[in-house]
């Protein structure tokens, strides 16, 4: 086999340049081959991208950035990361260490007014919020950079230190300024509001909408 022949085995495309260009072609429901019309490369290139076996060179970037330029705010997409389960561990790591991250794509129009570079989207799991999130949604969250002081009545993931878990609930302002309550919004009756030491909870983001499951 010649070497202008051989198949191309060794990637080195990337999972996010991946899902960019797969979300843009679903997003304005074209083939391979009529996405790689509109960029200016074929469609074996385009399945080169969508598979990881090469990124997105400056020139495609530059023809993506037009398409999108001409697109609604209602259809265009971005791509923000995809959460698997949380780790365990120190709190502080819980976006770093948890190795390659999936990336989803979004209609910016959910996003608008954030910043990107800090939105994630994870499945919510249990009933404790179900009155405020159906059951088997995503939710869209805001990664808490530690600016400002989570407000009354925000819902957020939080972590506890001394448990060591993960937990969504809404947060309100406890009796005494040391203390926080975490509040479930759920039909099930049984879960119960929980006063908890501001210096155990950690706020890892801030959730602001909810998509429901029908997006995965």
């Amino acid at each position: 086999m010649s070497k202008e022949t051989k198949i191309k085995t060794k990637k080195t495309g990337s999972l996010k340049e991946a899902t960019i260009i797969k979300g843009l072609r679903e997003s304005l429901s074209l083939s391979q081959a009529k996405l790689g019309k509109l960029l200016g490369i074929s469609a074996q290139q385009v399945w080169n991208i969508e598979h990881q076996y090469y990124g997105i060179s400056k020139y495609v970037q530059k023809k993506i950035d037009e398409i999108q330029k001409t697109d609604d705010d209602e259809t265009r997409t971005t791509t923000i990361p995809l959460l698997p389960s949380f780790p365990a561990g120190d709190p502080a790591t819980v976006f770093s260490d948890i190795g390659e991250l999936e990336y989803i794509s979004f209609p910016e129009k959910f996003l608008r007014g954030r910043n990107k570079r800090k939105i994630v989207c994870f499945p919510l799991n249990g009933e404790s919020m179900n009155e405020v999130f159906p059951a088997g949604s995503w939710l869209l969250a805001e990664r808490y950079d530690g600016g400002r002081e989570i407000r009354h009545g925000q819902i957020g993931l939080f972590y506890l230190k001394t448990e060591g878990t993960h937990t969504v609930k809404q947060f309100l302002k406890g009796a005494r300024k040391s203390e926080g309550i975490l509040m479930p919004r759920s039909t099930v009756r049984t879960y119960l509001p929980r006063t908890v030491s501001l210096r155990d909870l950690v706020v890892e983001a801030v959730v602001f909408r909810y998509i429901g499951p029908e997006i995965k």
